[in-house]
């Protein structure tokens, strides 16, 4: 009995700490300043194009979205958002399996080292698999999409407060 009071005290006391010290997520410090990002989405599984989804129309939901919440989207910059859809159909089975990774890549230096000079550099990134009936496959894929790109503006405001940018 005594053990389980000395646990759960424990576990009182370090939670509190631990959720305070995961609070500023260190992933959002790399987005801070960024004033124009450029959306480049991979090509896809030309089935995927039969199937009602196409390269044209996840760069399309991106930029809009982007747009929608304030960001800059503009030619290729120091920020590239990559977009990469990969999936595979089971004609057998009428269903997709899918891959998607959304990230920010960025011209980056090493500060231990600056003579090696600027590089690109994956400063952020999310992503998923899914399986999907091919009937919806479309509808999944996109919604999965708007729900990262979300993330990722929700990243971006954290590091970039309106207040700040003003």
């Amino acid at each position: 009995m005594a053990k389980k009071v000395v646990v759960l005290s424990l576990w009182l006391v370090l939670v509190p700490v631990q959720s305070n010290l995961v609070a500023a997520d260190p992933r959002v410090k790399p987005l801070r300043g960024i004033n124009t990002i450029f959306v480049q989405v991979d090509e896809m599984n030309p089935e995927a194009s039969a199937d009602g989804l196409s390269v044209d129309q996840v760069q399309q939901d991106a930029e809009l979205r982007l747009r929608q919440s304030g960001l800059r989207v503009g030619t290729p910059s120091s920020a590239i958002l990559y977009i990469r859809v990969q999936l595979l159909k089971s004609a057998a089975m009428s269903i997709y399996v899918y891959d998607i990774t959304i990230q920010l890549d960025q011209e980056v230096s090493l500060v231990r080292d600056r003579s090696i000079g600027d590089f690109r550099a994956t400063t952020w990134e999310t992503g998923t698999t899914g399986i999907a009936p091919a009937s919806k496959m479309k509808e999944r894929v996109r919604q999965d999409l708007a729900d990262f790109i979300d993330r990722f503006i929700n990243a971006y405001l954290e590091a970039n407060p309106k207040d700040a940018q003003k």
